[in-house]
């Protein structure tokens, strides 16, 4: 839960550092929404870990080919905890998130 509170802490100080670099004249629209982005997606992350949910997503146009495997590497991480049909660790929600304290 703290590390929750942090990243919200985290999308606080962006925000604010947004709002002044606009004072100063830096309209980056761009930029400041993935700055943003970014900390939604972390916050996210965090909430889904905490809850303990599973999310298959971003597969894009080759979804029709990816759903397939994708359900059953899902279908074998929920029901046996880990799957055996391909190695799952570089998809992980947790590798947004790092492992050393803050």
């Amino acid at each position: 839960m703290k590390r929750l509170l942090v990243f919200v802490g985290y999308m606080v100080v962006d925000t604010q550092d947004i709002i002044e670099k606009a004072h100063l004249g830096d309209l980056d629209y761009v930029k400041h929404a993935l700055t943003l982005f970014t900390d939604f997606a972390t916050v996210f992350v965090r909430i889904l870990i905490r809850m303990g949910c599973y999310v298959a997503t971003r597969q894009g146009c080759w979804g029709i080919l990816n759903g397939p495997a994708t359900g059953a590497a899902v279908a074998e991480l929920v029901l046996d905890g880990w799957a055996s049909i391909a190695d799952l660790t570089p998809f992980s929600p947790s590798r947004f998130v790092s492992s050393r304290k803050l």
